[in-house]
């Protein structure tokens, strides 16, 4: 007899109805857009979509700068300080390389994971255009 903490399935097990579920073939996890507070992987992703175009290293304050262009804002108390964590984050993985004080260059990535990012960033892009328009701002 199996114990009642088991919760291994085994084959021949009847599964409750709340347990059955319809296949994943066609299952996308939701993308949480939040362009008015960019935190955690938009943040991430969007900080090296922004390095990779340019091709050269940037500054923290320039990337900010350029985030703030597309009307996206980053989360947190000091800013400059979230992106510097970010990229430092990014560096220990290898994505990016650090050129000197405050200055990060984008390392190679396979064009798969750049479609990728790009497409998140985008993504952020028109979810904060929307965001604006419908509050009254931001006309482009």
């Amino acid at each position: 007899m199996r114990d009642s903490h088991d919760w291994a399935v085994l084959p021949g097990d009847n599964l409750p109805a709340t347990l059955q579920t319809a296949p994943m073939e066609n299952y996308r996890r939701p993308l949480f857009l939040y362009p008015e507070s960019l935190c955690g992987a938009n943040l991430r992703y969007c900080l090296l979509t922004l390095l990779h175009q340019e091709g050269k290293p940037r500054k923290i304050a320039e990337l900010r700068a350029a985030l703030e262009q597309l009307g996206l804002t980053v989360g947190g108390a000091d800013p400059n300080k979230v992106i510097s964590d970010v990229l430092r984050y990014e560096l220990r993985l290898g994505r990016v390389a650090r050129t000197g004080r405050g200055q990060y260059e984008s390392r190679y990535r396979p064009n798969t994971t750049v479609r990728r990012h790009r497409a998140r960033l985008q993504a952020l892009v028109a979810k904060a255009r929307l965001n604006a328009k419908s509050a009254g701002g931001f006309s482009s």
